[in-house]
């Protein structure tokens, strides 16, 4: 009996917890688990940065290979004198956001637990001067926020305003440099050629690598447009691509805008690749001509079928968000440029992008709202002139 007594005893104890206290009763792995260090916290990418611009999407060529190799080198974490930070110029259009977003993806990839901050020269103005008006709370975010950044991706220097916030830019270039975050910084121009930075900020951005991306030259401009379209989906023959190259003007931006355009047409319309060409081809004439009058049918058409006015519909308020996007859509598959249907909607092209893509979206997973859509563009003729009385 005693001894059953025992064995239930010593089963008891051998399930008990074991006690929590920090004296020499805890165990050695207790002990071990308590001294680990507390793992950095997993910061999330940016909303901004587009998945499907990678290093592997980015095509190269005598025109842009220095800048990639420049840009590789930052994004895996291989951190040298020379590159450190890096200024990348270009022209619109060259593939200056496609490369500092494969950044973002690549650093982000070999290093998940990084804090990779992306902000557009613009953004970084209004952040500051919010900032400076708010609260203590406010400002002491703002600083922990780039006092922690391992990674720094700062978009359209030449954009950047205001004597202020260049300061404290210039003063956060410093703080990265003593704890050799990374520095990545787009502009159009080069450093010494933009006026509107202060003295203090030129002299920081000054010592920076620069590496330029030149215009592609009409056979990597071709390559692009091979590469995008495969992506979107469709082949594209040679002497068509050929011809968009051409008609992009060494404007990758405007490239990717045809080929999207005419990838909506094929799904919208149920086509084959030549005809929604064909369709791009007739309508690319009214946009040549800089024609504004295809709006107004389209956006009359649009809210009707929502059942909103034109004035809610402009609005972009509450429920005509969907309507307003299917104007930008129906302009787009109408053959017109993002820039051009920004420019009517008082908008940047890339939020005609981004409207226009959760539009599509919601269309995949709402098959009245697409027919919807479908039946309003197909009530347009082919023809122009059409266009402009319906």
């Amino acid at each position: 009996m005693e001894e059953s007594l025992r064995q239930i005893l010593d089963s008891f104890l051998s399930h008990a917890p074991q006690s929590s206290n920090n004296g020499d009763n805890a165990t050695a792995h207790e002990k071990e688990t308590r001294q680990e260090p507390i793992a950095k916290k997993k910061e999330p990418l940016h909303r901004a940065i587009k998945k499907e611009w990678t290093f592997e999407t980015f095509v190269t060529g005598a025109t842009n290979d220095r800048a990639c190799l420049a840009a590789r080198k930052l994004a895996e974490w291989n951190l040298t004198e020379w590159n450190n930070p890096l200024v990348i110029v270009g022209n619109t259009g060259v593939g200056k956001s496609h490369l500092i977003h494969a950044i973002a993806h690549k650093a982000w990839e070999l290093k998940s637990s990084s804090r990779v901050i992306y902000i557009d020269a613009r953004d970084y103005v209004h952040e500051y001067r919010d900032t400076m008006f708010g609260d203590m709370p406010a400002k002491q975010k703002y600083e922990k926020k780039y006092a922690e950044a391992d990674m720094i991706l700062f978009e359209s220097l030449h954009l950047f305003r205001g004597p202020g916030s260049q300061s404290q830019f210039a003063f956060v270039l410093d703080q990265a440099e003593k704890r050799k975050a990374i520095v990545i910084v787009t502009s159009l121009q080069p450093v010494i050629s933009l006026e509107s930075l202060n003295e203090e900020l030129r002299s920081r951005l000054q010592k920076a690598d620069f590496a330029r991306i030149e215009k592609p030259d009409p056979d990597l401009m071709v390559h692009i447009a091979l590469s995008k379209a495969n992506r979107l989906g469709f082949l594209l023959p040679l002497t068509d691509a050929q011809m968009l190259a051409d008609k992009a003007v060494f404007d990758i931006r405007a490239l990717e805008g045809y080929l999207y355009t005419i990838r909506n047409t094929i799904e919208l319309r149920g086509c084959d690749v030549k005809t929604a060409i064909d369709e791009w081809t007739r309508y690319r004439e009214a946009d040549a001509r800089n024609d504004t009058s295809a709006f107004t049918p389209i956006a009359m058409a649009v809210s009707q079928s929502f059942g909103v006015t034109i004035e809610t519909l402009m609005s972009g308020k509450g429920r005509a968000f969907d309507a307003r996007s299917a104007v930008m859509l129906i302009c787009r598959l109408r053959g017109l440029s993002d820039h051009h249907i920004a420019w009517f909607f008082g908008k940047k092209p890339e939020e005609i992008s981004r409207a226009i893509a959760r539009l599509q979206i919601k269309m995949a997973g709402n098959e009245q709202l697409k027919k919807q859509i479908q039946n309003i563009h197909a009530n347009f003729s082919a023809d122009v002139d059409d266009v402009r009385r319906f």
